[in-house]
């Protein structure tokens, strides 16, 4: 009888086994497979559609989308449909064709249920359902853990630290973020001074009143961001909402100051955005951001501009000829004199304790200067200098070149230094950028 036992109850518990697993099989095969989340696109679109064709004109604008960007009641899985549309608008829009609408306001492109029905009806074209689908994930994740409040998490300490890691996402405004991000790495308190919170208003929307450093009377005020406009904006995962708050103040006040920044303005067309924040796009030619963030009845702006030698002429001017750059735009550079940098930014950063950004890819691009120290010896004792060591951060990133200078040795990075920050002597940096802007006392 134990043989027989021994021979048939491993049988059972074998066949036991395959057949539970044969069931679990079946069971899955039965149940429909995951929606897509392009599939859902449509659907969460026309949940929302009401709130874009506010005027009923049986279709919707790019500038549709954006004003729905600060609309607080589209949130979570809506939120991820509109940021998807903002970023995939142009693929979804259509052109009315000629003859077809009496004004010039009717020419704009736009994109009706019907068009996003036909998309939903076939999934194509198929790389953009499967774009779709990654921005949408890529909404999903971003909102389940960004940090919504208005400074980065942790003690008043680990907050004010954070603050200096400022990051330029998808608006071409270096020129603001670097003046933003040098004072915030310098005297981060100054800057959040500059911002009050209001609390929640009638609406139940929390707002804060911004009050510039260079605009010192004029208050502005600006909602916080709704979950579409986290995404749009100058938000990191930890950075809090405080740079996104600043940017779009500073969209209100070019609103009110309509002859600043005025060559972009009318060459990019800027004041037919929708978007405050929108405003602030487009690069600028006068550190306006560093312009913000000092008081300007105690300070001034130095900008030094150094002349182009063959190489840089070469590699940012392209065609501009030497007699241009003599006659046309000579008188207005400086020579690249270290002695001249040191005591610029030793009597800016150090004695005065106010911030400077240098000037990239032939004044181009605008980054923060956020410590200089001057010394012999660089702080990991590995570099020697003259007259001392400037520490610079890129808000967007650093440029292949400059990635290989410190992958090299050449400039370096010390202590808790993210990723977009390094170290530089002064003689290099007089030799490699185009320049800088410093404030200093009148």
């Amino acid at each position: 009888m134990r043989k027989l036992v021994a021979v048939v109850l491993p049988a059972i518990l074998t066949f036991a086994v395959l057949f539970s697993a044969f069931g679990q099989t079946v069971a899955a095969a039965q149940q429909p497979p995951a929606k897509r989340q392009c599939q859902e696109f449509f659907t969460l679109v026309k949940s929302i559609y009401d709130r874009l064709d506010t005027t009923n004109k049986g279709y919707f604008t790019k500038g549709d989308v954006d004003r729905a960007l600060t609309n607080h009641t589209i949130k979570g899985r809506e939120a991820h449909a509109l940021y998807v549309l903002r970023l995939r608008f142009s693929d979804f829009a259509k052109t009315p064709p000629a003859g077809k609408v009496s004004n010039v306001s009717e020419k704009v492109p736009r994109v009706t249920l019907l068009d996003l029905e036909q998309f939903d009806r076939t999934l194509k074209p198929e790389a953009l359902a499967d774009a779709v689908d990654e921005q949408m994930e890529s909404a999903r994740a971003f909102l389940g853990k960004v940090n919504r409040k208005l400074y980065p998490s942790g003690s008043d300490a680990e907050s004010l630290k954070k603050m200096r890691a400022v990051g330029q996402v998808g608006r071409g405004n270096c020129y603001l973020l670097s003046g933003i991000g040098s004072v915030s790495a310098r005297a981060p308190e100054e800057v959040r001074k500059m911002i009050q919170d209001n609390g929640l208003d009638k609406r139940g929307v929390r707002t804060f009143t911004v009050a510039f450093a260079g605009a010192p009377q004029e208050r502005y005020v600006v909602d916080e961001l709704t979950d579409a406009a986290l995404m749009i904006n100058e938000v990191q995962t930890d950075s809090g909402i405080w740079v996104a708050v600043l940017v779009r103040a500073y969209g209100e006040y070019l609103k009110a100051h309509p002859s600043t920044r005025l060559v972009q303005r009318i060459y990019f067309k800027l004041d037919e955005r929708e978007l405050a924040e929108d405003l602030t796009d487009e690069g600028s030619l006068n550190s306006d951001g560093l312009k913000m963030m000092i008081d300007p009845t105690r300070f001034k702006l130095e900008q030094h501009l150094w002349g182009f030698d063959e190489e840089h002429l070469r590699k940012y001017l392209g065609s501009m000829t030497d007699f241009a750059q003599r006659f046309l735009i000579g008188p207005f550079l400086e020579a690249r004199d270290e002695s001249i940098v040191h005591d610029r930014l030793k009597q800016a950063i150090c004695d005065n304790k106010i911030p400077a950004t240098v000037y990239k890819n032939g004044g181009a691009h605008e980054a923060s200067i956020i410590d200089y120290r001057p010394g012999k010896k660089s702080g990991d004792g590995k570099h020697t200098s003259q007259y001392g060591f400037i520490t610079i951060r890129d808000q967007a990133g650093l440029s292949a070149d400059e990635q290989k200078n410190v992958n090299n040795g050449t400039w370096w990075r010390e202590g808790d230094m993210d990723d977009n920050c390094f170290c530089i002597t002064v003689e290099d940096f007089a030799k490699t950028f185009s320049g800088f802007c410093c404030a200093c006392k009148r």
